[in-house]
């Protein structure tokens, strides 16, 4: 129900309703989360610092510095007052209700923050309890539970790219950069098995797990756009070729990019085709549109982005062929 378009210049909230208000976010926003409620904003911003506003007023309710890069800072809602923020090294856990008392270490201290050469990169928030935190070089990635403080070691992800479900049971990977096949998942703690065969140029997973798509190499150049459900170990269904390069998935919707000038495909998974090819920019990525069935796509234009509203209504079917 709300989206907030940020960059250098601050930051721009646009409601459900009337015309998009700006907030000022000083310390130029890097990365941004909503609350449930949509009341406040956390926000982590090029000065070191994370800060969590107030919406209606634009007012800093609390802040902290709890040390590293900007880059390597990540920020999130469990629920409408609890915040997580990580670090290289840490995670923490901030109770707004309690905004004196110190934010809580939630799992292990995996590095030591002094040293430059010891940190792990960067924590990814991928839901509301579960955090991803990819490693460097020889490192193992690791999935974390912040209500329970409890970590899954995931080898089997070593130096592949990770998605993962937003409950924290499902995770995929495939080695894309290093041309090996296969893209594999599994409950944490589970042995991984292969979901979809091949080498992956890209992957993307649903918000519930249940939708993993891949754009699987091809000898041609192109690429073949498969679907499957990892939770349930049935085969995958090719919906068919691309040039594409960029995969997410909004809902049911599947979206693919190439750029810089070849726009994106909607594959409509409930009707079974695609539903629109969009002529122009490079598609970095869509989310859902804050009002209703639509998508809402940034597009890379020069030295910034135009983002656009695109709705997905009964587009004509496109006929593969022989049918």
């Amino acid at each position: 129900r709300q989206v907030v378009l940020y960059g250098l210049r601050g930051g721009v909230v646009h409601g459900p309703v009337g015309r998009p208000r700006r907030v000022a976010l000083p310390g130029r926003p890097y990365r941004v989360a909503i609350a449930p409620d949509g009341a406040r904003l956390a926000y982590t911003g090029e000065d070191a610092i994370v800060r969590v506003i107030d919406v209606a007023t634009g007012a800093v309710q609390w802040q902290t510095s709890p040390g590293g890069a900007y880059s390597l800072l990540g920020v999130g809602f469990v629920d409408a007052s609890t915040v997580v923020v990580t670090t290289a090294c840490r995670v923490l856990r901030l109770d707004l209700r309690r905004p004196a008392a110190a934010p809580v270490p939630v799992g292990a201290v995996l590095c030591d923050e002094a040293d430059p050469g010891g940190t792990l990169g960067e924590a990814r928030p991928f839901g509301p309890t579960h955090w991803y935190r990819p490693p460097t070089t020889g490192l193992t990635a690791r999935l974390l539970d912040v209500a329970t403080g409890r970590e899954h070691e995931l080898p089997w992800t070593h130096d592949a790219d990770v998605v993962v479900a937003d409950d924290g049971a499902v995770v995929c990977a495939g080695q894309r950069y290093y041309k090996r096949p296969d893209v594999l998942c599994a409950r944490p703690g589970d042995a991984p098995t292969v979901v979809i065969p091949g080498v992956p140029r890209s992957l993307a997973l649903s918000a519930d797990g249940h939708t993993l798509a891949a754009l699987i190499e091809g000898a041609d150049g192109t690429a073949s756009l498969l679907v499957a459900d990892p939770t349930t170990g049935g085969a995958p269904v090719e919906l068919g070729t691309t040039d594409d390069r960029r995969i997410a998935i909004v809902g049911r919707d599947v979206i693919t990019s190439r750029g810089p000038a070849n726009g994106a495909t909607v594959w409509r998974l409930d009707a079974g085709y695609r539903a629109a090819i969009l002529p122009g920019d490079e598609i970095e990525y869509a989310v859902a549109a804050p009002a209703g069935d639509g998508l809402l796509m940034p597009t890379a234009r020069g030295a910034g982005e135009v983002f656009r509203i695109v709705r997905l209504t009964a587009p004509a079917p496109t006929r593969r062929p022989g049918r």
